[in-house]
C-alpha cells in the first residue's frame, strides 16, 4: 500500500511537472492530500513491482522537498533523495533508525515525540503544518516546515506517518537578520542627536531651508514635512524662546556670527526637548552671506542633568543650616552661603580654614582620633559651639557623615544653630533654679534679689530693679537694683500712686518698650544712664498687682519675645507664696534632650509631594527611599488637609521660614509628634520647601508630666487639709507612665512606726497586712 502511494505520488509529480520539470512543495502537498481523499491507500492491495518502485523512486528524488515516511515505532522507512541531501547522510543510512533520536535536537525531541505518540494511539489527529528544527549528520539544525499525513492499512489502522518537509533555515536566517538589521536601524535612530540643517540665502534674506534626514530621529519630521511647510520650524520652537531664536537668525542674515543658542522644541510626538543651535557661515570672498548651516544637537539629557545639579547645589547653598565637606586633614573643602553667613566670613576665607579656626572647643591635636571615630561610626550626631568672625559663641548641634567619592574621603557636616533652643533650655533652668532658691528663702528682699538676679541672666538684660506697691498709699518704692548707677536709683526709687509710672504698673499688663517713651520727667541723671530696651512687668496675687519687675539693657533696643515668656514667669513668681514657689519647682523638668538623634529632610513641590528625601527622613518613617518618592504629606501626616496645606503654602511664600509642630505616622502605623522647619526656595520659576523633622516624642512626654507636676503644685497650694493634700499627690502620682498604685506612710512621733495614711489602686488584702 505505501509503495502504492509512492507511485501514485510519483506519476503525478512527472505528469503535473512534464519532466524534467520538478513539482514544487504545494504541489506536492495538494498531492498527497488528493491521494488521501481517494483512498489510493486503502485500494492498493497488489505489491508494486520492481520496475514500478524504480519509477516511483525516480520521481521522487527529483522533487526538491524532502519526503519521509516513519512507522508506528518513530523509525524512518522511506525518505527521498532530497531529504538525504538535507540531512548529509548517504542513500539508505537512516532507513531502519529512530527519527527522534537520530534526527532531532534534544530540546525538541520529548515534545515531538509525544505528539507522535499521540496521534498513533488515534488521540490527536495529525498537525498538518508545522515547523521545526532537525539535525543534520553533521551535527547542524536546519528548519523546516513540514506537510503531514496519516499512513492506515486496509483495515483502517494507522501504521505511519507521510511528511514533505520544505527547508526554510536560509529563509528564517534572512527575516532574523532583517529583523536585527531593524532592531539596530531603531538602536542608531534612538541614540542620534545630531542633524544639519542648510538655509540658502539671497539679499540677505532666507530663501530656502533643507533639512537632513536625521531630522527625523531629533524632531520626530522627516525632511519632506519641513520641505512641505516653510514655517514648521518655528512652531516647533517653544514660544517662550521665540525671542532667542529670532534674535540668532536676524544677526546671522546681517552677517554676525552669534555663535550657539540653546533652546526647546516641542517633536512630532509632543515631547519637549532641549537643543544646541549651532550656526555656521557661508560667505563669498566679498563677505556677502550666501547660506549657513545650523548644526542641532540634543542635549535633553545633559539640561536635565545640569538642571537637577543646579537645584542640588541651590538647595544645598540655601539650606537653613550649614553644610560642609572637611577632607581627611581636617580642613574645609566646601561651605554653603548659609556657612558663611553663620560665621560672617567670606567662602575664601572659610576655604582657607580647619575646624579648629571655628570651633573653640577643638584643637587640631584631637583630629586623627576624630577621624577615625566619624570614619568607624559613619555616622554621628553631636553638641559642640562656633566661634563667629566678631568673636560670638554660638552653641550648634552638628550632624557628621563620614562618605567616599572619586577615590577621595570626606566628611560631610550639617551645623544646625541652636542658640534659641540652648536660651529655652538654659531660661527654663533658671526657673527651676529660683524656685529651689525661693523655696528655701524666708526674707522678701532677699528673694527679690534672687528674682532679679535671675533677670539678669537674660542675655539682653543687663540692669533693673523691683518696686513695691505700699498697700496703704499705694505709693511704689524701690525695693532691689542691679547695674543701675546712683545717680539714676536716687531720681527712680520712689513714684507717688498718682505717678504715670505707678499708673501704668497698675494695669497690670506688661508692657515692653523703650525707656524714652516711659522716662516722664527729664533730668539729666536719666538721660545719661543711657537706658535702652525695658520690660515693665506687673505682679499679681490674690487679684491685684502688688509689685513690678523692671528690667532693661543699656544695649539692646528691644527683649526679645524668646525671653518674654520667662520674664513674665519670673514676675507671676514674686508673688506667690513660699509654698507656690516649692510648687512651681515641679514645673521646671528639664526637656529630654534629642541632640543625637540625625533629623530628617526632604524637599516637597507645591503638591506637598516629596521630590527628594535623604537616609535619615527614610529612618524617620521607615519607608525605603523609593516609596516615599512615591508618596506625599498626605501618607505621613495624619492631620494633613489640602486646605490647610493651600494656607500653609501662601503664608510661606510671605515668611519664606515657618517653623511649627505637627505629627508624623510611620510604615508601622506608629502616630508621633515632630518639630518641623520649613524653608521656601525658589529655581527656575518653580518654588519648593526644603523641610527639616525631629522627632520630639519623648519632649512631649515630658511636657505632660511637667503639666501634670504644675497641676499639682497649684491645687496643694490652695488647701490647707493634710489628708486631701497627700490623696492628690498619691493620685497624680498614679498617673505617671509606669506608675498605676502606692501609698504614703506617715511616721508616727511618739512611736516611730510606720502608718499608711493613703493609697491608691492596691487591693485591700495588701492594704491590711502593709498599712502599719
Amino acid at each position: 500500500m505505501f509503495l502504492d502511494l509512492i507511485l501514485s505520488l510519483s506519476v503525478w509529480v512527472c505528469r503535473e511537472t512534464n519532466m524534467p520539470k520538478r513539482p514544487t512543495y504545494r504541489e506536492l502537498q495538494d498531492r498527497i492530500k488528493e491521494l488521501e481523499s481517494e483512498n489510493l491507500l486503502l485500494t492498493k492491495a497488489v505489491a508494486p513491482s520492481e520496475t514500478k518502485n524504480d519509477r516511483a523512486q525516480q520521481y521522487l528524488d527529483i522533487a526538491e522537498v524532502m519526503l519521509i515516511a516513519l512507522d508506528r515505532q518513530g523509525q524512518v522507512i522511506f525518505l527521498n533523495r532530497k531529504g538525504h541531501q538535507i540531512l548529509g547522510y548517504e542513500p539508505g543510512e537512516l532507513i531502519g533508525k529512530s527519527w527522534f533520536d537520530t534526527c532531532l535536537p534534544a530540546g525538541v525531541r520529548p515534545e515531538v515525540k509525544r505528539v507522535f505518540n499521540e496521534i498513533m494511539a488515534g488521540a490527536l489527529t495529525t498537525r498538518e503544518n508545522y515547523e521545526n528544527e532537525v539535525l543534520t549528520k553533521q551535527g547542524r539544525e536546519r528548519i523546516l516546515a513540514w506537510h503531514n499525513s496519516i499512513l492506515k492499512d486496509e483495515a483502517g489502522q494507522i501504521i505511519g506517518t507521510l511528511s514533505s518537509g520544505m527547508d526554510i533555515t536560509e529563509q528564517k536566517n534572512t527575516e532574523a537578520a532583517l529583523r536585527e538589521s531593524e532592531e539596530r536601524y531603531r538602536r542608531i535612530t534612538e541614540v542620534v542627536t545630531d542633524y544639519i540643517f542648510t538655509v540658502q540665502v539671497e539679499n540677505g534674506q532666507p530663501m530656502r531651508t533643507v533639512h537632513g534626514p536625521a531630522c527625523l530621529a531629533v524632531t520626530g519630521y522627516t525632511s519632506e514635512e519641513f520641505a512641505a511647510d516653510p514655517y514648521l520650524w518655528i512652531r516647533m520652537v517653544l514660544v517662550e524662546d521665540h525671542p532667542l531664536v529670532r534674535e540668532q537668525a536676524v544677526r546671522i542674515l546681517a552677517g554676525e556670527d552669534p555663535g550657539p543658542i540653546q533652546h526647546r522644541i516641542r517633536r512630532k510626538d509632543g515631547t519637549i526637548r532641549w537643543v544646541n543651535n549651532t550656526p555656521v557661515l557661508h560667505c563669498e570672498a566679498s563677505g556677502r552671506l550666501v547660506s549657513y548651516d545650523g548644526l542641532i544637537r540634543d542635549i535633553t539629557e545633559r539640561k536635565l542633568a545640569e538642571n537637577a545639579l543646579l537645584l542640588t547645589q541651590h538647595s544645598m547653598e540655601n539650606a537653613p543650616f550649614v553644610i560642609a565637606w572637611v577632607g581627611s586633614n581636617g580642613q574645609f573643602t566646601y561651605v554653603n552661603e548659609t556657612a558663611c553667613r553663620h560665621f560672617g566670613y567670606s567662602k575664601a576665607e572659610m576655604l582657607a580654614f580647619g575646624i579648629s579656626d571655628i570651633d573653640p572647643d577643638f584643637q587640631d591635636a584631637d583630629w586623627s582620633e576624630l577621624w577615625q571615630k566619624i570614619k568607624k561610626n559613619k555616622t554621628q550626631v553631636f553638641e559642640s559651639h562656633h566661634q563667629a568672625k566678631d568673636g560670638r559663641i554660638i552653641p550648634v548641634e552638628v550632624t557628621t557623615h563620614f562618605m567616599e567619592f572619586a577615590g577621595q574621603q570626606y566628611v560631610l557636616v550639617f551645623g544646625t544653630d541652636i542658640s534659641e533652643r540652648k536660651q529655652a533650655e538654659n531660661l527654663s533652668l533658671l526657673q527651676r533654679d529660683l524656685a529651689i532658691a525661693l523655696s528655701s528663702c524666708n526674707d522678701l528682699k532677699e528673694a527679690m534679689n534672687l528674682v532679679l538676679l535671675a533677670g539678669l541672666q537674660i542675655e539682653e538684660i543687663d540692669c533693673g530693679g523691683i518696686y513695691l506697691i505700699d498697700p496703704t498709699t499705694g505709693d511704689l518704692d524701690l525695693i532691689v537694683h542691679s547695674g543701675l548707677s546712683y545717680a539714676f536709683i536716687e531720681q527712680t526709687a520712689h513714684y507717688p500712686t498718682d505717678a504715670p509710672s505707678t499708673r501704668l504698673i497698675k494695669r497690670g499688663r506688661p508692657v515692653y518698650t523703650q525707656h524714652s517713651q516711659v522716662m516722664g520727667k527729664v533730668d539729666p541723671a536719666r538721660v545719661g544712664e543711657g537706658l535702652r530696651a525695658l520690660a515693665v512687668l506687673p505682679v499679681q496675687a490674690e487679684g491685684r498687682v502688688i509689685a513690678a519687675l523692671n528690667l532693661a539693657s543699656h544695649k539692646y533696643e528691644e527683649i526679645p519675645l524668646s525671653a518674654r515668656s520667662t520674664l513674665e514667669t519670673l514676675a507671676a513668681q514674686i508673688g506667690e507664696t513660699i509654698l507656690r514657689l516649692q510648687a512651681q519647682e515641679a514645673l521646671e523638668v528639664s526637656q529630654y534632650s534629642i541632640e543625637h538623634a540625625p533629623f530628617a529632610m526632604a524637599r516637597i513641590d507645591g503638591k506637598a509631594r516629596f521630590l527628594y528625601v535623604n537616609e535619615a527622613c527614610c529612618l524617620h518613617f521607615g519607608y525605603a527611599k523609593e516609596e516615599l518618592l512615591a508618596m506625599g504629606l498626605a501618607d505621613i501626616n495624619p492631620g494633613f488637609s489640602i486646605e490647610a496645606w493651600s494656607r500653609f503654602w501662601e503664608k510661606l511664600k510671605q515668611q519664606k521660614t515657618i517653623g511649627f509642630e505637627t505629627r508624623h505616622q510611620d510604615k508601622k502605623g506608629r502616630i508621633f509628634p515632630v518639630e518641623i522647619t520649613n524653608h521656601l526656595m525658589e529655581f527656575e520659576g518653580r518654588q519648593y520647601v526644603f523641610s527639616s523633622a525631629k522627632d520630639i516624642a519623648e519632649r512631649k512626654q515630658a511636657e505632660n508630666l511637667a503639666n501634670l507636676q504644675r497641676d499639682l503644685a497649684f491645687s496643694l497650694s490652695s488647701t490647707n487639709d493634710l489628708d486631701a493634700a497627700l490623696n492628690l499627690l498619691i493620685q497624680t502620682s498614679t498617673k505617671t507612665e509606669g506608675v498605676d498604685c502606692g501609698g504614703i506612710y506617715l511616721v508616727d512621733q511618739s512611736t516611730g512606726c510606720l502608718d499608711l495614711i493613703v493609697h491608691a489602686g492596691l487591693p485591700e488584702a495588701f492594704i491590711e497586712r502593709s498599712s502599719h
